[in-house]
């Protein structure tokens, strides 16, 4: 008997070392970070700067934003001479309440890293809270930043931003009637952005907005989705593919859905629709071109081979 007991003793404690050395090599993984170039230059063309940053999940309880990365993408966005900055959503986890301080501590900075202002739209995670809305907006703009929610604003000569509500938010239902008002004449714009935190989004848009050029008969100017959202997976092999794809994959075949996997872990593969927009820079149309960030947080203080980044854009 005290043979199986120490036995039993020895593997429960190899296997919480074995735990403990994941967990440990899981978080230090949330520590890395990139700063990420695209350049879309066109010769011939003004080129406008923009900062890209997504999905803090700013958090002092859970930890889920490391501040060495928090620190590291301030500090490189208010060196790197930038036109505009912009911020694709989830400032927060749940509790809008961290938004003030976040904003208050650290993005206030940024109004003055660029000379066109910083700009930002809003993720699923800051609808999750009934006031989480009404909350972190104020917060953004208290601290100097344009908080735009189904609406546009003109960012220096010739450039317009348009912001939209996440589509899980009630705003969503009228993301397209606010983005067909934004652009009701668009032959006076050089280039278009358009804030939209879930990359999932981004076909839909695409749709609106060959509608508007088959209604007007004149193309768009060249035109830059930005997203975050899907943290690039988090937790990927090693070539950058988020595991989370194939389980998406092998229950899509079965016909399960979020809903069917809502209890299970199994259900954070769905919270992303279109794994093939996990990260990083996707041509949609030859003038329409989505960006999507891994963003600085993580879920679970957990990535691998995923690390968090910043966008530094030359568009």
């Amino acid at each position: 008997m005290i043979y199986w007991l120490t036995s039993l003793c020895v593997v429960v404690a190899i296997a919480s070392i074995g735990l403990k050395t994941l967990q440990l090599f899981l978080y230090k993984g949330t520590t890395e970070f990139q700063v990420r170039h695209h350049d879309l230059n066109i010769d011939g063309q003004r080129v406008l700067r923009i900062g890209h940053i997504s999905d803090f999940h700013y958090d002092k309880v859970k930890g889920t934003l490391p501040d060495v990365v928090l620190h590291k993408a301030l500090e490189e966005l208010k060196t790197s001479q930038l036109d505009i900055i912009c911020a694709t959503g989830d400032y927060i986890n749940d509790d809008p309440a961290p938004s003030k301080e976040l904003a208050e501590k650290y993005l206030s900075s940024l109004k003055y890293a660029s000379s066109h202002g910083v700009y930002a739209s809003l993720g699923n995670h800051d609808y999750k809270d009934v006031n989480g809305r009404k909350v972190i907006s104020k917060n953004l703009s208290d601290a100097g930043v344009n908080v735009l929610l189904n609406e546009g604003a003109t960012a220096g000569r010739g450039v317009k931003v348009i912001g939209l509500e996440d589509q899980v938010s009630p705003g969503w239902k009228t993301a397209r009637n606010a983005l067909r008002n934004e652009l009701q004449d668009y032959s006076g714009f050089e280039k278009i952005l358009i804030l939209t935190h879930n990359p999932d989004t981004a076909p839909r848009i695409v749709g609106w907005l060959q509608e508007l050029e088959h209604e007007k008969g004149l193309s768009l100017p060249r035109t830059l989705l930005l997203s975050g959202h899907t943290h690039g997976g988090q937790i990927c092999n090693s070539n950058g593919i988020p595991y989370l794809s194939y389980i998406h994959e092998f229950f899509s075949a079965l016909n399960f859905t979020y809903t069917s996997l809502r209890w299970t872990p199994f259900r954070l593969a769905f919270t992303v629709k279109n794994w093939r927009f996990a990260e990083g820079l996707h041509q949609l149309a030859p003038n329409i071109t989505l960006i999507v960030s891994r963003g600085l947080g993580s879920h679970s203080n957990a990535r691998m081979n995923c690390p968090a980044d910043i966008g530094i854009i030359e568009f």
